[in-house]
């Protein structure tokens, strides 16, 4: 069971924290310029409803995609700009790891709901780490 609560865990850091980059990147290198000052709405899937994530802004964006660390994590050492996909996975988990071990607060907690959605609204552009919380599933096979 122990187990099955970490995959679940990460899973859930590892997917969210992806997505929000990828797809950031996508809209960066599509459409030229941010518009750093409008609110976004972040939407995230996941396949249990009632379980709580959390979302913490780890880096702002320029205009033109380049990242600066917010003041939570100025002082953790981790590179932001030009990363490949595997790098970003290896961020997530050493962010994450940060935000256990100094107990950083989140900018907004959400629970999924019915159909497994959860929304963070009203946040500004920038790179974010989405957590969720342990889960015990019972009666699996």
């Amino acid at each position: 069971m122990r187990i099955k609560q970490i995959h679940a865990k990460i899973l859930g850091i590892l997917l969210c924290a992806v997505f929000c980059v990828i797809s950031f990147s996508d809209t960066v290198l599509a459409q030229g310029p941010i518009d750093i000052s409008k609110n976004v709405t972040l939407t995230v899937m996941y396949p249990y409803e009632d379980v709580q994530f959390q979302i913490f802004k780890v880096a702002d964006v320029s205009t033109y995609g380049e990242y600066t660390l917010t003041d939570d994590f100025k002082n953790y050492a981790v590179p932001l700009n030009s990363l490949e996909k595997d790098d970003w996975r290896a961020i997530a988990y050493t962010l994450s790891g940060y935000v256990g071990r100094d107990n950083l607060d989140c900018q907004q907690s959400v629970k999924t709901n019915s159909d497994g959605k959860v929304i963070f609204s009203n946040v500004l552009p920038g790179l974010y780490l989405i957590i969720g919380e342990s889960m015990v599933l019972s009666n699996m096979k």
